[in-house]
C-alpha cells in the first residue's frame, strides 16, 4: 500500500496531517470547502478508538481522496478520568483489542495507524496512585508497541501521541526504525533535545496551534533554533526538515485565527503555516 503521508510530503502542498475532522460540530462539507479554498489539499482524519475508526470510514466515503481515515487505539483509553477512558480495555483483553484492530486494518482501506502512543501527562494529573500509574504505563507501552508492530506488518505510517512521554515513545520506536514506513510525533511539545533526537531518528514532528500560544515560548525558541540555518520558504521546505503541519481540530484553535472562529478546523492550517513562516524567517 502506498504511503499517503510520504506522497503528500513529496507533493509539497498544505495538508492537515492530524485532525479529528469527523468530530467537527459544523457542516463537514463546508469545512472541507473552506480548507480547499485556502489551499489545503488533504485532511488526515484521525481515529482514537475502533468504533471511531468505523465512523471515519463513513466520512471518508463521502469525500474520497480528500479526507483520509486512520485506525488506532489512543493511550487515554487506558486512563480513568479521561473522556476517552474505556473500562473494558484492560490487561485481560488488550490483546483482543489489538487483534480486532488488525482485523479492521486488514479488511478496510486503512492508510495510517493512529492515534496511538503514550500519555503520561494525564496519568499524572488524574490523581491515580503510583502503583496505578505504573500499571497503566505498562499497559500503554504494550498497546503502543502492538500498534507499531501492526504498522510494520502492513507498511503503514504512524501518528503518535507522546504527551510528557517523548523519550519513552522514541525508546519503543527505536528497534523498529528500519522497518517503519514513517512516524509522526503529533502535537510535539517536547524539549530541544527530544526534538533533535527525533529528527536524527528520521521521525517527523507535528506543529499545530500551540505554537501561537503565549505559554509556548520554549517551543517557539526550539523550532527557531532547529530551523535557523534552513531556508523555509514553502511548506515543502518545512516538510523536508521533518516538520509537518496539523490542526488537531476541533481542538487547539490558533491564536492568530479570526475572532469569528470558535472551533478549530483544517482551513486554519494556513494560519499555522503563516505563523511558523514568520517565526523562522523572523518577520
Amino acid at each position: 500500500m502506498d504511503n499517503i503521508i510520504s506522497a503528500l510530503v513529496e507533493k509539497g502542498e498544505l495538508f492537515d496531517s492530524h485532525a479529528h475532522f469527523s468530530e467537527l460540530s459544523g457542516d463537514l462539507t463546508l469545512a472541507l470547502q473552506q480548507a480547499q479554498k485556502v489551499g489545503v489539499s488533504n485532511i488526515i482524519d484521525i481515529a482514537v478508538s475502533l468504533k471511531n475508526a468505523e465512523d471515519l470510514l463513513l466520512t471518508a466515503r463521502k469525500y474520497p481522496g480528500e479526507v483520509i481515515p486512520t485506525a488506532g487505539l489512543h493511550p487515554e483509553l487506558l486512563i480513568p478520568g479521561s473522556d476517552l477512558f474505556d473500562p473494558k480495555l484492560n490487561i485481560l483483553n488488550i490483546e483482543k483489542a489489538l487483534k480486532r484492530l488488525e482485523s479492521f486494518i486488514s479488511t478496510n482501506n486503512t492508510r495510517m495507524i493512529g492515534e496511538c502512543g503514550l500519555d503520561f501527562y494525564w496519568l499524572n494529573k488524574n490523581g491515580l496512585s503510583k502503583s496505578q500509574q505504573a500499571n497503566i504505563k505498562e499497559l500503554q507501552e504494550y498497546l503502543f508497541e502492538g500498534q507499531v508492530k501492526l504498522a510494520v506488518k502492513y507498511h503503514l505510517p504512524l501518528s503518535i501521541h507522546s504527551r510528557a512521554a517523548e523519550s519513552e515513545a522514541m525508546n519503543i520506536l527505536e528497534p523498529y526504525l528500519e522497518e517503519i514506513e514513517l512516524a509522526i510525533l503529533h502535537s510535539f511539545t517536547g524539549s530541544y533535545e527530544d526534538a533533535a533526537t527525533a529528527m536524527e531518528m528520521g521521525l517527523y514532528l507535528g506543529v499545530n496551534g500551540i505554537i501561537t500560544y503565549k505559554s509556548a515560548a520554549d517551543l517557539r525558541n526550539n523550532l527557531k533554533t532547529l530551523l535557523k540555518t534552513k531556508s523555509i520558504k514553502t511548506p515543502k521546505d518545512l516538510y523536508t526538515q521533518h516538520f509537518l503541519l496539523e490542526t488537531d481540530a476541533p481542538l487547539l484553535l490558533p491564536r492568530n485565527a479570526p475572532k469569528s472562529e470558535k472551533e478549530n478546523s483544517p482551513a486554519l492550517i494556513k494560519n499555522i503555516w503563516e505563523f511558523l513562516y514568520n517565526l523562522v524567517n523572523e518577520i
